[in-house]
């Protein structure tokens, strides 16, 4: 091996682990229609960010009952220890609530997913969450000019996916 090989290599293996870790952490969800439209999780970094608008973002830690991500427009929270049988729960005031619990094909697979609810003073907002992806879907309802707006997220695993998803399968950070 030359020495810039053995350079190349070395960068590698020391840069690699920092960019799966990263990756891990982002979550991207874009519209079906209108993929340059996105809703981006960056938990690592506490942001969460609308098209080109930046939020903070605040994320429940590890010894929290729930999986959450709060900022000044989104909200999610779901227990971790959530039962396909448990109908609904409420965190700070919101409610959430499991409306159906279906069948959906996803990448070629199908899978069953809760679809969850959550009433709020603007309207309402649906969630897709899968007990292995996590959170893959987010609906929001603006009941004013009775617009519906879909994200579906970009990669194998979402917010709040438990430990079997492979993260390797997340979306990379570009």
């Amino acid at each position: 091996m030359t020495k810039i090989s053995k350079f190349l290599a070395a960068l590698l293996l020391t840069v690699s682990p920092f960019f799966a870790a990263h990756a891990a952490d982002v979550y991207r969800y874009s519209d079906p229609l209108f993929p340059a439209k996105r809703l981006t999780l960056r938990v690592s970094d506490k942001q969460f960010t609308v098209a080109d608008m930046a939020e903070d973002l605040y994320v429940c830690g590890k010894e929290s009952k729930f999986h959450c991500v709060r900022s000044a427009t989104f909200k999610f929270e779901i227990p971790r220890a959530i039962q396909n049988r448990q109908r609904n729960w409420m965190v700070d005031g919101r409610t959430y609530q499991v409306e159906a619990i279906e069948k959906y094909s996803l990448r070629g697979a199908t899978e069953e997913l809760m679809r969850i609810r959550e009433e709020n003073a603007a309207g309402s907002s649906i969630y897709l969450y899968s007990l292995k992806r996590g959170l893959v879907g987010i609906g929001f309802v603006h009941p004013d000019d009775r617009t519906y707006s879909t994200y579906l997220l970009e990669g194998n695993c979402g917010f709040g996916a438990s430990e079997v998803c492979p993260s390797t399968s997340k979306v990379l950070d570009h």
